[in-house]
């Protein structure tokens, strides 16, 4: 379940160095260059229509839609759904299917990311993931922060999310959170 719905932006500072030296005077220079880019990320804004696993492709592993797909997992936007209970997404794996109240990416690949540990023998919570929530959660940088902390599941959900349009910035903030995530993808 995720509640939440905020833009992100990315900073990128780059420097570049520059040295220049004369026979006459043996003296060097340095010029320094910094270019500072924002970028907004609009994956967060809702999209028209119904969520469909499709629109994932290119963004979350091939894998996870096949697995999807291949349970019969279904997708429902319905902002008036009762299992919404006030979020912006559910997983319900005994309904076999993730109910959105829009069609907005970062809340689906959250929800995505509940599947994903549910059918990998609940990978969000067994021992060693825990053990990475408690050592990782304070490092954690993604746009949710304050709802991924909350729990190992949301946590990993998150983490899932993360793990799927910002990799560098997880892989930089909770290195061994995202090699969880990158090894129950590979065994799916």
């Amino acid at each position: 379940m995720i509640t939440s719905v905020s833009k992100k932006v990315e900073e990128t500072v780059q420097t570049d160095i520059v040295v220049k030296t004369t026979k006459k005077a043996k003296k060097k220079t340095v010029k320094t260059t910094t270019t500072i880019k924002k970028v907004i990320k609009t994956t967060n804004l809702a999209q028209a229509g119904n969520a469909n696993i499709s629109q994932l492709k290119g963004i979350v592993d091939d894998k996870v839609i096949s697995e999807f797909n291949r349970v019969g997992m279904a997708i429902e936007t319905n902002p008036n759904s009762s299992l919404l209970k006030g979020a912006d997404g559910v997983f319900s794996p005994s309904q076999k299917k993730i109910v959105v109240k829009n069609n907005v990416n970062r809340v689906l690949i959250h929800e995505v990311g509940h599947f994903v540990a549910y059918v990998n023998n609940r990978a969000d919570s067994t021992a060693e993931f825990r053990a990475i929530y408690n050592a990782e959660k304070n490092n954690f940088a993604g746009d949710n922060r304050a709802y991924a902390v909350s729990n190992n599941k949301e946590f990993f959900a998150e983490v899932f999310k993360e793990y799927s349009m910002n990799r560098a910035s997880l892989k930089s903030h909770c290195p061994r959170a995202y090699e969880y995530v990158k090894n129950v993808l590979a065994e799916m």
